[in-house]
């Protein structure tokens, strides 16, 4: 079965929701080893492009440099590859597709690889871009294909599916 025999095509509701469901699943924890590992300065007195990291929180501003900003970046690259590249080879699904009822089938209907799963998860790049807009290209082929697919489903030959076999849903 080809991707585009699949009837079962996900509503792009359902694909947008398990996403932000997903970018949420993968901020909480950056996000708390940001505020763990990073210092304090008053605001504005880290120096332009002194730092990797750096966000303004009133009076103060919390940056990374140096050590600590290479450990923040490798432990959120191995949180994304865990929960966008380990998990959906080993379940089929995102925690946002498994909340949503979805999950990754290769174009063939059978299940994904884990060299698909991480094809698809480098592919964000592509996918995020713009990053001031996360997601927006992803969205655009979303909405603009039949099978409903991003540019990593593409060239990883992946396509998200409904996860049960029962009747088709409205493809809203």
């Amino acid at each position: 079965m080809m991707a585009t025999d699949m009837p079962y095509r996900p509503a792009y509701g359902a694909r947008l929701a398990a996403g932000l469901i997903d970018l949420l699943v993968a901020a909480v924890p950056c996000f708390a080893l940001f505020f763990a590992v990073s210092s304090t300065a008053p605001a504005g007195s880290i120096a332009p492009g002194g730092s990797v990291v750096s966000l303004g929180l009133g009076t103060s501003e919390r940056y990374l440099m140096g050590g600590p900003a290479v450990v923040f970046t490798g432990c959120c690259v191995l949180v994304w590859l865990l929960l966008f590249g380990l998990l959906p080879a080993q379940t089929g699904a995102t925690v946002g597709m498994t909340l949503r009822g979805l999950r990754v089938l290769g174009d063939d209907g059978a299940p994904a690889s884990l060299s698909k799963h991480l094809v698809r998860t480098a592919l964000w790049v592509v996918d995020g871009f713009p990053y001031v807009i996360s997601g927006a290209v992803a969205l655009i082929c979303i909405v603009v294909t039949p099978t409903r697919r991003r540019i990593g489903d593409f060239v990883a030959g992946t396509v998200v599916v409904w996860a049960d076999d029962g009747p088709p849903r409205p493809n809203i």
